[in-house]
């Protein structure tokens, strides 16, 4: 069902049982596939694919051009994959090709209100931001990771899968997967243990997981130092393994901790 106010360049290819609300704008290198949902005032211009089953809110922006003075009219592309809900007024900028890879976003993921993705932003499955959670250009955000309402993502930084980042947090440095992130600038405060055991990982590999967060966060070692301690333990376990490789891959370096005292007394950052 397409209502009549909705202005659709007759270019755009849409699918079947698609529904296109009042004053809807579509322009012609649209791409939407089949049980879509589009509600009133929604804008999705540009070379933009959105795959089935997404719901797009009222007034959401997806696939406009990059937000970044250095762009220069080149073409560029999105792509919202299944099941995503994108809610009002929520922004998703296209990326420009020839700088890495284009904007997307994954499957089931929630953008709530007034969340942005900035340009070349790539976001995993089953990712959660909520509401006007603003990630830059360039940022990398791993499956099942939750960044929360009002929260600043710096440019080319990496969140890694399960973690979770709490709300009004400024991320300027990358985010090892597993972790539970607050503050600004925002610091690793444990392991996410409610969301490891939500999503069925055994009670051994969370224990493994903790014993990385330690050698990381509490041990007193730097990163090199705790990384050779580490080697051992990644041989044995997956998840401490994909840890490791996301902090030897990091290009911004990883977030600092919170530094607690043995009798486990909060006493400040580190």
């Amino acid at each position: 069902m397409i209502h009549p106010t909705a202005l659709i360049d007759p270019k755009a290819h849409i699918e079947t049982d698609v529904l296109i609300g009042p004053h809807v704008v579509i322009g012609p290198d649209v791409q939407i596939h089949k049980g879509v949902s589009i509600h009133h005032h929604a804008s999705i211009i540009g070379n933009t694919v959105i795959e089935k089953d997404v719901q797009i809110h009222s007034f959401a922006s997806i696939g406009d051009i990059p937000q970044d003075l250095k762009y220069k009219k080149e073409k560029c592309y999105c792509n919202v994959g299944e099941r995503t809900v994108i809610r009002e007024f929520a922004t998703i900028n296209a990326g420009v090709e020839n700088q890495g890879p284009i904007t997307q976003i994954g499957s089931d993921c929630l953008m709530m209100a007034y969340s942005h993705l900035g340009h070349n932003t790539i976001v995993g499955n089953h990712v959660v931001i909520a509401n006007s959670g603003t990630l830059a250009g360039h940022v990398k955000v791993d499956d099942y990771a939750i960044i929360g309402g009002l929260v600043g993502v710096h440019q080319f930084v990496h969140i890694g899968t399960l973690t979770i980042v709490g709300g009004c947090s400024k991320v300027n440095k990358d985010l090892p997967p597993f972790m539970l992130a607050d503050g600004i600038p925002a610091r690793i405060h444990y392991i996410n243990k409610v969301g490891l055991k939500r999503k069925g990982y055994d009670p051994e590999v969370i224990s493994k997981i903790k014993e990385t967060f330690i050698l990381l966060y509490r041990s007193g070692l730097n990163v090199s130092q705790a990384l050779e301690k580490l080697v051992p333990l990644s041989n044995k376990c997956s998840e401490v393994k994909a840890v490791v490789q996301f902090i030897k891959d990091s290009e911004r370096g990883i977030a600092r901790g919170t530094f607690y005292e043995k009798s486990g007394t909060h006493c400040g950052e580190w």
